[in-house]
Order: C-alpha cells, then sequence, then structure tokens
C-alpha cells in the first residue's frame, strides 16, 4: 500500500480580547458622530470593506452614521428654531 500525506495537526492560538461588543459598539458611534462632523452631513459619502470582517463593519459603521447625521439635524434644526423664536 501506498503511504498517505496526511497533515500535521494545526494549533490553533486563542486570539486576545481588544474590546468588549460594548467597547466596540461605542468605538464605531465615536467614529460615526467624528465622520458626520468633519463631512458635515452624509451627501457623497460612501463605504467600502475589506472582505470578512470589513464589510460587516461598514455596514455597522453605515447604519450607526445614518443614526447620527439624523440625531445632529433634528439637533441643529431645533437649535436654529430656537434662535429664531
Amino acid at each position: 500500500m501506498a503511504a498517505q500525506n496526511t497533515p500535521a495537526p494545526v494549533k490553533l492560538r486563542e486570539k486576545a480580547q481588544l474590546m468588549t461588543a460594548s467597547e466596540m459598539e461605542a468605538a464605531l458611534a465615536r467614529i460615526a458622530a467624528e465622520i458626520v462632523s468633519r463631512n458635515d452631513g452624509v451627501n457623497g459619502l460612501g463605504f467600502m470593506g475589506i472582505r470578512r470582517r470589513g464589510v460587516p463593519m461598514a455596514e455597522r459603521l453605515s447604519k450607526l452614521i445614518k443614526r447620527e447625521h439624523a440625531r445632529s439635524h433634528r439637533s441643529h434644526r431645533k437649535s436654529r428654531h430656537q434662535l429664531l423664536s
């Protein structure tokens, strides 16, 4: 019989957790607020992410930016209305 070439078992190393889920959400919310602030809104803004983890991250950030833009837009309108009153 011919000898089979079986690969050696791969030892997997546990990855370190850099952030908890809530820390990651808070960091993304801060990034979203900064993007909206620096771009004076969301017009002309585009997203892209590298496959695997980048695309889901871009999608999460997109949702947070939309939420932040709506919040800041409401706040801006409210402040402007108070100034005009």
